[in-house]
């Protein structure tokens, strides 16, 4: 299967392009059609990610007139897995998740053995609460924003999300009201704003449902109107952290054969599911997945995986050796895996 992450035009390299305004990045690998935007003048720069508007869905739902459609610079991958847990993170620390960890929303934890969300700090199979906090333990990195101030003390940096963190904003108008505020202090600033559309209703209704032609259009129309109130120097970048397909369940869970051959349970993602694989059952696993779900799935060893590069260049994070297992299935067509009962995503 060719590897889809363009590692000169992803969203870690837009990352990179704003670390270069602020001198925190000296490379060449960043996006040159966005530093020659980014100069002397900027002295507001906002990086905002719309969480799962990938360019599919960006021309599915708005025409060659609307605001981010005539102000598209250029077309980025994401990087792999192109799922939240991994995206965001990649672009935060400006690193792909080969180097952050951060592989995916359910990461094996050895130390208290169960498949974690990473997000919410709880067992995937379980609910159960984690005794520590693993993303501070064992998942930490200086952030965009920790390094534009520590290169640049006199700038005011500011983290914008929506309500499910403390004190976040309840809708994009109170984001964007926000970030208006941030720049009328009078000082220079850098925002990163984090909003959940359309990713989150997505999910849950189908990349092509009216409902979210409505809730990017809307994200499109504020966007439009806050541009015409910023400051002539601010600098606005809009970006997705991936996209999304309409996808069919494969019910993985009700397959005890499989489950049988595993000396855990899957974790990772839907379309990119992890497998720790009893050693005498690995000629057996492989056999029986590529029988049964090969043509929608690519089964990739541990050691394709690391030696293709497929989460990314760069020295492996100290967790990858414990978090990523034998096996990874990759999906190549619109199926997702379900690994325990629950609503399927649609997308």
């Amino acid at each position: 299967m060719k590897n889809l992450v363009d590692e000169k035009h992803s969203i870690v390299n837009v990352s990179k392009s704003v670390l270069k305004h602020y001198g925190c990045y000296g490379k060449e690998d960043t996006i040159e059609a966005l530093d020659s935007h980014l100069d002397d003048q900027s002295e507001h720069v906002i990086y905002m990610l719309l969480d799962g508007l990938g360019m599919n869905v960006l021309l599915m739902h708005l025409d060659e007139t609307s605001f981010l459609r005539r102000h598209l610079l250029r077309t980025v991958t994401s990087v792999f897995p192109p799922t939240t847990v991994a995206a965001t993170n990649a672009v935060l620390a400006a690193k792909p998740p080969i180097e952050t960890g951060y592989l995916g929303w359910v990461q094996y934890d050895p130390l208290e053995d169960f498949d974690l969300q990473v997000f919410l700090n709880t067992d995937f199979y379980t609910e159960k609460k984690a005794l520590r906090n693993y993303r501070k333990e064992m998942l930490p990195y200086a952030n965009l924003l920790e390094q534009v101030r520590e290169k640049n003390p006199e700038i005011e940096t500011f983290e914008l999300f929506p309500d499910f963190m403390p004190g976040g904003s309840k809708t994009f108008g109170e984001h964007l009201d926000r970030l208006d505020h941030i720049m009328r202090t009078g000082k220079k600033t850098f925002s990163y704003a984090y909003w959940v559309e359309p990713d989150l209703s997505q999910h849950e209704k189908g990349i092509g449902h009216p409902d979210i032609k409505t809730i990017i259009s809307d994200l499109d129309h504020q966007l439009a109107a806050f541009a015409q109130v910023m400051p002539s120097h601010a600098r606005l970048i809009v970006i997705a952290d991936h996209g999304l397909i309409d996808v069919l369940p494969i019910p993985l869970h009700h397959d005890d054969v499989l489950f049988s051959y595993l000396r855990r349970k899957p974790s990772l993602e839907p379309r990119a599911t992890n497998f720790f694989v009893k050693p005498e059952c690995l000629k057996a696993f492989e056999e029986h997945v590529t029988r049964h779900y090969g043509a929608y799935f690519e089964l990739y060893s541990r050691e394709r995986l690391l030696d293709e590069n497929i989460f990314g260049t760069g020295k492996p994070h100290h967790t990858i050796s414990e978090t990523l297992g034998d096996f990874v299935a990759i999906a190549t067509k619109d199926r997702m895996f379900t690994l325990k009962e629950g609503t399927p995503f649609k997308a």
